[in-house]
């Protein structure tokens, strides 16, 4: 059984997980329990959004279509001609990228114009400070 001082509380995981390093105990104690430590996590809903995120930056070609449109707002057929992909594989990075709200699609007339959005913007200005920095690769 973990030591106790004095002026400790129990820890409700002393019961549950009685061999857990001191410090561990302790931090957890300190933190109101670990349903305090469980609860401040973000929500699923949340999660879930951030997920999003993370797997529409995890691909090259769409890396390249953000910072094309860092650059300048185009129409579909610049950023195939820039990608040199095809169409159907276009679309569907695209709607990647739009459903995880790193890019905003508005028609015009026949066209339809992609530009960054604020979120996309703040992503791309981070990976861009990461690419020219001491980080090691």
């Amino acid at each position: 059984m973990p030591r106790r001082t004095s002026q400790s509380k129990p820890c409700p995981c002393d019961e549950e997980f009685p061999d857990i390093p001191e410090d561990i105990r302790l931090g957890v104690q300190s933190r109101g329990g670990m349903q305090a430590i469980c609860s401040s996590t973000p929500k699923y809903k949340q999660l879930t959004s951030q997920a999003k995120i993370h797997h529409a930056l995890s691909d090259p070609i769409r890396l390249k279509v953000l910072h094309l449109l860092a650059v300048q707002t185009l129409c579909v057929c610049l950023v195939k001609n820039c990608l040199n992909i095809a169409d159907s594989k276009l679309s569907y990075h695209l709607n990647i990228l739009k459903s995880a709200g790193l890019i905003i699609q508005e028609p015009q007339g026949n066209w339809i114009r992609y530009s960054l959005s604020e979120t996309g913007r703040f992503f791309i200005s981070f990976h861009t400070m990461i690419e020219h920095s001491e980080y090691p690769r």
